[in-house]
């Protein structure tokens, strides 16, 4: 299976140009996107030693920073290469940013970008994160010699039962990784059950240690201003489903607690129309932030429907509700509102962050509502000063695990990296 997918990396790259070129047509990417998602790269490589990391979506990007500040302060010599696939994390990532770090859109798995993209930053360290896996791009690293990393690895259990279906194709994958580490016991057993019976670590997840989200300081104070005293709810990274929950809920609270702002933060800045369409229809009053809409003293609603700025509305909330959680989606990071010094409410589907909420929930640090009900009665009545101390606490407990970490993928290349 593993020779089949390598020749149908060439036989169908060209269609997968065309598919991206739509895709450009459409909106869903743009210039940058289309160009190193080709591997035509402008950007020069740094002089040094290169360590390039790599994750698909938002949160999980975020989560390397993380690493990334820990393997800066054992080689501050070193230099950092971030790649991603979806435009928003590397909207995000432009202002979380650690020193000495560039980001690229990750090429096709296909045809020649692999060894394209390899050959301009010859990087001396590949370290690939949580789910992710790229054939082409880890044959080629092998003949190229360069060391490659699986951190953070995690597996859920509709992944497994996929992987043991086709467990010789995706042991002979694994077997290309020179490092595993993974966020739970879980991934270690399914990694074992493939035949994977040694090299595999348990870490924590890199979201535990992830330093707060950036905002802006000159933002924080103009909305601190139109604020007024008055207390902020975001409701982060929602979705529809979500939203069909939680604006009901808040719609009842606000009857009570006229004062109180919410901010809802849509997971995709798009439907923030949307979310405005559905306050309206419940009698809410609302600003929407991508059309100019101001925060004036009888704005009840106040949708963010920007990338980049989830740090400031952590950072001006009191209480945060986390999205993604009332819906198939199966929850969203929860670690970026606690490093803000917040306590988290979310709903009962968080399956992608399963082992995290049964924690954070069993110390107090997050707390579970499964319906509109209770969700109103929690916002009203839960210690969120508490809840914020101990998630503080738990957080300061797992940031020194990452040393060793550090040490080990350095480990890998001790020649350029020791």
């Amino acid at each position: 299976m593993l020779r089949l997918y390598l020749v149908l990396s060439w036989a169908i790259w060209p269609l997968a140009l065309w598919h991206l070129g739509k895709r450009l047509a459409r909106g869903k990417e743009n210039q940058r996107s289309f160009k190193e998602k080709r591997a035509i790269i402008t950007t020069k490589r740094p002089d040094g030693p290169l360590i390039w990391l790599h994750a698909v979506g938002l949160g999980e990007v975020l989560a390397l920073r993380a690493l990334i500040f820990a393997l800066a302060h054992a080689r501050p010599r070193a230099h950092f290469l971030v790649t991603s696939s979806a435009q928003s994390s590397a909207a995000v990532f432009v202002n979380n940013c650690p020193p000495n770090c560039l980001h690229q859109f990750l090429p096709l798995d296909l045809g020649p970008f692999p060894e394209r993209f390899l050959a301009h930053w010859r990087p001396d360290l590949a370290i690939m994160a949580e789910q992710e896996v790229w054939p082409r791009f880890q044959v080629e690293i092998a003949r190229q010699n360069i060391p490659l990393a699986w951190v953070n690895a995690r597996i859920s259990p509709k992944s497994a039962r996929v992987k043991g279906r086709f467990r010789r194709f995706f042991l002979n994958i694994y077997r290309y990784f020179d490092y595993i580490s993974v966020q739970n016991k879980h991934t270690a057993s399914v990694l074992k059950d493939l035949g994977l019976r040694d090299g595999v670590g348990l870490a924590p997840s890199f979201k535990l240690a992830a330093p707060p989200l950036h905002y802006d300081t000159g933002l924080a104070t103009q909305f601190g201003a139109l604020l007024s005293g008055r207390a902020v709810i975001c409701a982060a990274s929602t979705h529809a489903e979500d939203e069909q929950i939680i604006l009901p809920a808040l719609k009842k609270l606000l009857k009570t607690n006229s004062e109180t702002l919410v901010v809802v933060t849509p997971r995709d800045a798009a439907r923030g129309g949307a979310v405005a369409q559905m306050a309206q229809s419940l009698g809410l009053i609302c600003a929407q932030r991508s059309l100019g809409g101001k925060i004036t003293p009888q704005t009840q609603i106040y949708i963010a429907d920007t990338y980049g700025e989830l740090g400031l509305w952590y950072h001006l909330s009191a209480r945060v509700i986390m999205g993604g959680s009332f819906c198939a989606v199966q929850g969203h990071n929860p670690y970026e509102a606690l490093a803000a010094g917040k306590a988290v409410l979310h709903g009962p589907f968080v399956e992608n962050f399963q082992d995290d909420y049964t924690i954070l929930d069993q110390v107090g640090a997050a707390q579970m509502v499964t319906t509109g009900d209770e969700l109103l009665f929690q916002l009203q009545n839960a210690p969120f000063d508490k809840m914020a101390d101990v998630g503080t606490k738990l957080l300061a407990q797992h940031s020194e695990s990452f040393t060793q970490l550090a040490q080990d993928l350095l480990a890998l290349n001790p020649k350029r990296l020791g």
